[in-house]
């Protein structure tokens, strides 16, 4: 299991594993200063996170080669000079849904174009994003339902979407 936990301001990854006894105690994953936010691994066996490897938050992946982990910036067109980050990659790697802290502040599709880029990314559309923000997208694993946080005046809400509304966007 990965978890998440704030180090003097800083978002560090930790882990651990399950066990007859139940749980082992976290581990941090990363020696690094660097935010390690959203880590999550694929199907692939890649792991990606949000990041600060050029000083903003940008979605990124984790390269693990023998001994030596970096961490590269997934780049254009995903990452900009905003922030990008509370993410969601799909198990197969054929999509990722993003935070992008820019106005709009909304929720945003980029698909992977099988040569190892991604398009130009495109908002999820006025009916799951409003004049607030929503953050923090996630895909059951039967890819049937996209679930997200939507922040209001009033508070913080979780709501879900037929997962259907990602295809209509390819």
């Amino acid at each position: 299991m990965y978890m998440e936990k704030d180090l003097n301001g800083v978002s560090c990854t930790f882990y651990s594993t399950r066990n007859n006894a139940g749980w082992t105690t976290p581990v941090r994953l990363l020696s690094t200063n660097m935010q390690s936010h959203y880590f999550h691994e694929t199907n692939l066996k890649n792991y990606y996170l949000a990041s600060t490897p050029g000083g903003n938050s940008d979605i990124c992946r984790l390269v693990i080669n023998n001994s030596d982990t970096t961490i590269q910036s997934l780049g254009s067109p995903i990452n900009t000079s905003a922030t990008e980050n509370d993410f969601f990659t799909a198990r197969d790697e054929s999509y990722i849904i993003f935070f992008k802290y820019s106005s709009p502040y909304d929720l945003y599709i980029s698909f992977n174009n099988n040569n190892g880029g991604w398009t130009n990314p495109k908002t999820l559309g006025t009916k799951i994003n409003t004049p607030i923000y929503e953050v923090c997208p996630f895909v059951t694993k039967d890819n049937k339902y996209l679930f997200f946080t939507r922040h209001t005046s009033t508070g913080n809400s979780i709501y879900w979407v037929a997962s259907s509304a990602i295809d209509k966007l390819k």
